[in-house]
């Protein structure tokens, strides 16, 4: 474990664990506390080489991310990014640091959506408003193999969601998705969620079920339209898969890379030792962070097209 790694662990453990498994979860203050820490990530400065363009996508706002260093080919390219939070918090904002790596490394757009959030729009809103995106950007001309979906943590498992609609939709495939810790059994039965409860730096499990409930409508927690896990996963396009293996949701993680490759889509798993859930948005402190970002962002050029990624500064995007 490299030393920055080690203090951002004790960092979570002391701060953000605590701050997670004592917060309310009542409809309410979820609702009053969401725009404060939209409104603290805003206030990071954005690089000079980025461009950041608000745009409205029917109920919901999005933003492109544009790394002004890229090639001109790389308005030929898009990743639809469905940034984490339990369905209940966050936005493209608290994610950007994710966002604007992958713009650069993959020599692509990102557009990111802020997504509807539960408890007062519980699924399928998420859904519908992550493809509504998808059928956009097919609509703006944008070929479906110059496309990728990605997220993290809820996003991953919107991500999930968003490939089966697409497919039983009959839409076109995109060139391949990305989950990052993704969250993908909301009824908690990963072993996991208890062999790593004490040893998740970031995530008390005893609070995932009640997110779960916020986002599921009622409906049982192992339904396959609110759990992927649960689902059909055949005739989806390759798959990446990052995790940390002291995760409460590892197994959220490792389950889904057996089912889907059961059902032969091609997937590639990497479980990463000692990082904690989406240890991704570290990304110009950890080291483990911008190595995940580069594999992703290869990933992502061999998907879409985009030819090798040369040699990027690692602190590119930090002022």
């Amino acid at each position: 474990m490299t030393a920055q790694l080690a203090v951002v662990n004790s960092v979570l453990r002391a701060v953000v664990k605590p701050f997670l498994s004592f917060t309310s979860f009542h409809p309410d203050k979820i609702h009053k506390r969401r725009p404060l820490l939209s409104g603290v990530a805003a206030l990071l400065p954005v690089p000079r080489n980025v461009r950041i363009s608000r745009i409205s996508l029917g109920p919901i706002w999005a933003e492109w991310v544009d790394a002004l260093k890229n090639e001109a080919d790389a308005n030929d390219r898009v990743l639809l990014y469905l940034h984490g939070g339990g369905y209940i918090a966050c936005s493209p904002v608290t994610h950007r640091n994710i966002t604007m790596r992958l713009a650069r490394y993959a020599n692509c757009r990102v557009l990111a959506i802020n997504y509807r959030k539960a408890p007062h729009y519980p699924y399928p809103y998420a859904l519908e408003d992550s493809l509504r995106a998808y059928e956009w950007l097919l609509q703006q001309g944008y070929r479906a193999d110059k496309i990728m979906v990605a997220g993290d943590s809820a996003g991953g498992h919107l991500t999930m969601a968003t490939l089966l609609a697409i497919r039983d939709k009959r839409l076109p495939r995109p060139a391949g998705a990305v989950c990052l810790s993704p969250w993908t059994d909301l009824s908690c039965r990963g072993e996991s969620m208890r062999q790593n409860a004490a040893r998740d730096a970031m995530i008390p499990a005893r609070r995932i079920r009640h997110a779960a409930k916020h986002f599921a409508n009622g409906m049982p927690l192992d339904d396959a339209r609110v759990s992927p896990l649960y689902a059909a996963l055949h005739d989806l396009p390759p798959l990446m898969i990052h995790v940390g293996d002291g995760e409460v949701l590892l197994h959220d993680s490792t389950r889904l890379a057996e089912k889907a490759m059961a059902h032969g889509v091609d997937v590639t798993l990497r479980v990463w030792e000692n990082a904690p859930h989406v240890f991704q948005l570290f990304a110009g402190v950890v080291p483990q962070s911008n190595w995940s970002l580069k594999e992703i962002a290869t990933f992502m050029r061999q998907r879409m097209g985009a030819g090798m990624m040369p040699e990027v500064n690692s602190l590119v995007l930090v002022r």
